[in-house]
């Protein structure tokens, strides 16, 4: 399952099954902001962009289709990539962000499934800490030296790695 907003950071995999994918966009002013590579047989849907409620049953919904479908999902079956993060901090308060997104995150985890967000701010940004709790980790990106990089803070273990080239 895939996210999209008007800052989309990520395509489809090229690998992709579109029989079990589904790309769930969020409008915007200037109309929707769907992908145009959208595989045939891909599932999609367009929810209006002045609330976040609606985004989030919608994403729940979802989980709740495809754990139904599979009759049950194991572990990490589930894979949710949100990268409207970002667009959703600049249409909407902080704090209704957070409790938007602890909704979806947490039917994530009552399915054993793995999320990534994206959100293109600096990890010291207010947005940033607020966020973080509800996460197991915190990846952050840089370029150095024309090579981009990559270092992991594990929350649980209060570890930090090296920065990775990747």
């Amino acid at each position: 399952m895939f996210t999209r907003g008007a800052d989309v950071c990520a395509d489809l995999p090229e690998d992709v099954d579109p029989e079990t994918t589904m790309v769930i966009s969020q409008g915007t002013e200037a109309g929707s902001a769907t992908p145009v590579d959208l595989q045939e047989g891909m599932r999609e849907e367009v929810v209006g962009a002045d609330m976040l409620a609606p985004l989030a049953m919608r994403v729940i919904d979802a989980i709740d289709l495809f754990e139904a479908e599979a009759d049950g999902l194991e572990p990490a079956e589930l894979r949710l990539c949100f990268d409207s993060v970002t667009s959703l901090l600049e249409g909407h308060d902080s704090e209704n962000v957070f409790r938007m997104l602890h909704l979806v995150t947490s039917r994530v985890r009552q399915v054993n499934g793995m999320g990534h967000f994206h959100l293109r701010l600096d990890r010291d940004s207010d947005q940033v800490r607020l966020l973080e709790p509800m996460f197991d980790a915190v990846i952050e990106l840089r370029v150095d030296d024309d090579t981009p990089q990559q270092r992991w803070h594990l929350r649980d273990q209060e570890v930090t790695s090296d920065w990775v080239s990747l």
